[in-house]
């Protein structure tokens, strides 16, 4: 599971674009919004392996770890790697 939540990883900051779109490059809130979420989703599966240590003792603590987490890394990626690096 979290060598699946790597790959994933990998993929969106490097392969996947779609936030450089509009008028003037602004960043697609729905694009973005959608990518969010499931990186929300995975950071919290992948984090629920590792229940044992305190950081993810506790439901609402992992919640809100994995919200910030995912929401930085968004930011991120809509800010420094808004094209994707390798067009395939």
């Amino acid at each position: 599971m979290v060598s699946e939540f790597g790959i994933w990883l990998a993929i969106l900051i490097l392969l996947k674009g779609g936030y450089a779109v509009g008028y003037g490059g602004i960043p697609d809130v729905k694009v973005m919004g959608y990518d969010y979420a499931a990186l929300f989703i995975r950071v919290l599966n992948a984090g629920s392996y590792y229940r044992h240590l305190y950081f993810f003792n506790t439901t609402r603590k992992q919640i809100i770890v994995t919200s910030l987490l995912s929401l930085a890394l968004i930011v991120i990626k809509a800010n420094v790697f808004a094209l994707p690096i390798v067009n395939l």
